[in-house]
């Protein structure tokens, strides 16, 4: 055994065996689009919301705007362990169909709330969806390949779903499967993620961050062991948390920037998001092909850390007169690091882990991105809009998102004061957000570079030697 690596770092192989060939056939890539189409829409979600809510938020006199997007985050987070763990008791099949249900639910009861707290708990149950979603795909994904090689679109893919992915399902009857579930750790997890995130809304806000109300549910927050097993999958797992939080802030507040400094309607201030949208994705196809043909991914992260860097700084300097163009140009920079980032971080998670182990390996809570986001932007503009005119909302927590549809009907020299308190305010959001990767560049600094896996858990296997596709046992 080779001394570069210690015991903690090296991943258990027991029931992993090489993948005989890289030739796919054609029920490979029906579930890959199946799996594809699943994450589109989850993904989409974020998207449309994200654009949408300063509108969501006035025509439904939002008083608690933070929980739309936090209870699907809060919902999709708190599930990701439950939904790894149930995928290895009933198999991936069952629990990515109820994942897609969920979703379906949830778009529904959305698209036909009339108040918001109906709305909270329709993104709540889409949320829960959405978790499975995301938890199913990767573990799927991880299980079909080796590491070195809205509603209509939800019932796509669960007819994709239901008739290609027939992966084996494990033995045993329903009671000993239900037996085998760890309700009391996914209770607290779940409920420690709750408790921060009601924490981290309510302070500063509802209540002063020295107030018991926000303290005790600090105290709760707890982490799963296996997050922290070793030294590079808990890097791992820190810099794809770090990532998220970069991204879930850009899509939610770069919008508000647009349709608040410069009066951009919901839809061209999603457009204006191209320049991350359109970058992100190509530059992670990129770099996963380097990682395949290098062997190293530790080069990739670092890069991609600095390039986000520097496209924050250069956000940092956006104010009311910087041009659409310049802007774009900035969120460019920025999507190529980011997209750096997040393809690549999983590679020190999988290989310290067993292909199998993903779907144990829990999640961290990344709901907090909004929330923080939120507070930092609600705070700067009580601070910065003038007295008179912030006296007028008698909620604080509803000045960003109900104010924006209302900015472009404001008389001179209001109207210019309140874009300027806006762009100050995404100004701080845009410094933070700095030092966050920063900070997962010095994390990525502790991470060891482990050879990639070539092996895949025949125990899920899509096709075995000698069979012609699995079938679920019941």
């Amino acid at each position: 055994m080779s001394s570069a690596h210690t015991v903690e770092d090296s991943p258990d192989m027991s029931n992993v065996s090489p993948s005989p060939s890289n030739r796919k056939g054609f029920r490979f890539w029906l579930v890959l689009l199946a799996l594809i189409v699943s994450l589109f829409l989850a993904i989409l979600e974020s998207f449309a919301v994200s654009t949408a809510l300063p509108v969501i938020s006035s025509d439904l006199h939002a008083t608690q705007f933070l929980w739309v997007a936090s209870a699907y985050g809060l919902a999709s987070t708190a599930l990701l362990p439950l939904s790894g763990g149930m995928a290895e008791i009933f198999g991936r099949r069952p629990v990515m169909l109820v994942a897609l249900v969920l979703f379906c639910i949830g778009s529904a009861l959305g698209g036909a709330a009339r108040n918001m707290n109906m709305l909270i708990a329709a993104r709540t149950i889409q949320g829960a969806g959405a978790g499975g979603i995301f938890a199913l795909s990767q573990i799927v994904l991880s299980d079909m390949v080796t590491l070195n090689l809205n509603l209509p679109l939800a019932g796509l893919s669960f007819v994709l779903v239901l008739a290609f992915v027939t992966l084996p399902s494990p033995p045993g009857n329903i009671r000993k499967k239900i037996a085998m579930i760890d309700f009391v750790g996914n209770a607290i997890i779940i409920g420690s993620t709750c408790a921060c995130v009601i924490a981290l809304t309510w302070g500063g806000v509802v209540f002063p961050w020295s107030s018991p109300q926000v303290l005790v549910p600090l105290c709760f927050v707890q982490v799963p062991a296996t997050l922290v097993s070793n030294r590079t999958s808990l890097s791992g797992y820190v810099q794809i948390a770090l990532c998220s939080f970069l991204i879930v802030n850009l899509v939610y507040y770069l919008p508000v920037y647009y349709q608040a400094c410069k009066g951009t309607s919901p839809i061209a201030s999603g457009i204006d998001l191209f320049g991350i949208t359109f970058t992100t994705a190509p530059i992670s196809i990129i770099v996963g092909a380097s990682v395949k043909i290098t062997k190293r991914y530790r080069p990739q992260i670092c890069l991609g850390w600095a390039l986000a860097m520097v496209g924050l700084g250069l956000l940092s300097m956006t104010d009311t007169n910087t041009s659409r163009g310049a802007s774009i140009g900035y969120q460019i920079v920025t999507g190529l690091g980011i997209g750096m980032v997040y393809s690549t971080a999983y590679f020190p998670v999988r290989c310290s882990h067993s292909a199998r182990r993903p779907a144990l390996g829990g999640a961290v809570p990344q709901v907090w991105a909004v929330t923080i986001g939120g507070l930092i932007l609600q705070n700067g503009l009580q601070s910065r809009l003038p007295v008179a005119f912030a006296a007028e909302f008698a909620n604080g927590a509803s000045i960003a998102y109900t104010l924006v549809p209302q900015v472009h009907a404001l008389s001179q020299p209001l109207k210019d004061e309140v874009r300027r308190a806006f762009a100050e305010s995404l100004v701080t959001i845009w410094r933070v957000l700095i030092g966050i990767a920063g900070g997962g560049l010095l994390v990525s600094l502790a991470m060891r570079g482990l050879p990639l896996h070539s092996q895949t858990d025949e125990k899920w296997a899509l096709e075995r030697p000698g069979e012609d596709g699995e079938k679920s046992e019941g």
